[in-house]
């Protein structure tokens, strides 16, 4: 199958405990940590919707009822946003493979717990032109 003209999905996993931010949020799923008074689901599906008409995939573990329903409340216009709540715990790849069956050929994928300032639409662009297996975005770390 090719998704050459086929709306955007995004892949977005959202597991995580925040044990590490446990003193900060309690007992939040970390996705929903607060940042300049807003969540960073909130931060996020507001930089995606810059996608236009946009499929977004919310894999969540922690929280994950409450993580729906953000999104749901949060959910701009134009991008549909369903998120698929893990029966356990899997990891990323365990995730992926609970929803493959709701996998397009082509997808961008992203961590929840990650801020930035990207340019969704751009990216999908350039990895559609490309074609090939796989676009992988990285950046320098200096705290690995």
């Amino acid at each position: 199958m090719n998704d050459t003209g086929r709306r955007p999905q995004v892949v977005i996993v959202c597991g995580g405990r925040g044990t590490r931010l446990a003193p900060s949020i309690g007992d939040l799923p970390k996705i929903l940590t607060p940042l300049d008074d807003r969540s960073l689901l909130a931060h996020l599906l507001d930089d995606l919707a810059t996608l236009g008409d946009a499929e977004v995939l919310l894999l969540a573990g922690h929280g994950g009822e409450q993580v729906a329903a953000e999104a749901d409340r949060l959910a701009p216009p134009g991008l549909e946003v369903t998120t698929h709540v893990e029966t356990r715990p899997r990891g990323t790849a365990g995730a992926l493979l609970e929803v493959e069956d709701r996998l397009h050929e082509r997808f961008l994928f992203a961590c929840g717990d990650v801020v930035t300032s990207l340019d969704w639409r751009r990216l999908w662009q350039a990895a559609d032109r490309r074609g090939g297996l796989a676009t992988l975005l990285v950046h320098r770390s200096s705290h690995p």
